[in-house]
């Protein structure tokens, strides 16, 4: 007994509270856009919660495990990711115009998910284990080719912004690991280069169009910018205090789309207001 209490003793509860009350920000919301519906649909909700539940059982389990044993499966955890985001271009399901799904009965999940949390471990095992506070070109050019393989699935599904939040994650961890010598010069020149090289051959039209409405959603507001636009009239009709649970418009008239998931930030920021943001 005095060990399990030794473990509770050791765990960031800053943290801990934090996630707690993320997700109990997020349940409320999407509670709310149940209720709202004609009838209500509780669905999303009692996934999430058991979501909820899965992922408390999770952190319960990995209080009893020492972390720094993951790294020496930090290679067999980066075969099963690829393996996750291969498999899912034959075997999955296409939603969206994305075929990035796996479907189990009623209830689906996205591969790239897990393969962000086994990409991490890889990368972490792989700087420990090369990196000596400052990565060498060859210890980075090998991280990058790593991420690259990932992002390579996830392309052909094609998932252009979960590939671009893929590279995100290795950028962050290769920074804190201590970037090769002058590559504060030569790694935007090598960037800048790559995106106008993508942005005239590799892109296509679409992708572009998303790119662009990104940076200015009025260009296309009833096509790649109405998205963007329905958030942010979301988020302002939302005031200070908002409009109360199951009281947000754009989300109960439809008007904001993914409301339950790409667009819970919006709907938070219309039923709590800027309080609740």
């Amino acid at each position: 007994m005095a060990r399990i209490w030794e473990y509770f003793e050791r765990l960031d509860w800053t943290l801990l509270a934090a996630t707690f009350t993320l997700t109990a920000v997020g349940l409320v919301a999407i509670y709310g856009i149940g209720v709202s519906q004609e009838p209500a649909d509780l669905f999303l909700f009692h996934k999430q919660f058991v979501t909820f539940g899965i992922g408390v059982a999770a952190i319960l389990f990995c209080i009893f495990v020492d972390y720094r044993h993951l790294r020496s499966y930090g290679l067999a955890l980066y075969v099963i990711g690829a393996a996750l985001l291969a498999a899912v271009l034959f075997l999955g399901v296409r939603i969206n115009s994305t075929q990035g799904w796996f479907r189990i009965g009623s209830l689906s999940f996205q591969p790239v998910e897990i393969a962000k949390i086994t990409l991490v471990i890889y990368l972490s095992a792989f700087f420990v284990r090369r990196g000596r506070g400052r990565l060498s070109w060859l210890t980075f050019g090998m991280s990058f080719l790593a991420t690259a393989v990932y992002a390579g699935f996830v392309l052909l599904q094609p998932d252009f912004g979960s590939a671009m939040v893929i590279f995100l994650i290795w950028g962050a961890m290769a920074m804190f690991a201590g970037l090769p010598r002058y590559a504060w010069v030569i790694l935007p020149i090598i960037f800048i280069t790559v995106a106008g090289f993508s942005w005239t051959f590799a892109l296509k039209d679409y992708q572009q169009e998303r790119v662009i409405s990104f940076l200015d959603p009025e260009h296309d507001p009833r096509g790649t910018g109405y998205n963007a636009i329905q958030a942010r009239i979301a988020i302002g009709s939302g005031g200070w205090l908002g409009k109360g649970i199951g009281e947000g418009s754009q989300a109960r008239l439809r008007f904001l789309p993914a409301a339950s998931t790409d667009f819970i930030f919006a709907v938070i920021g219309e039923e709590l207001g800027c309080a609740g943001i």
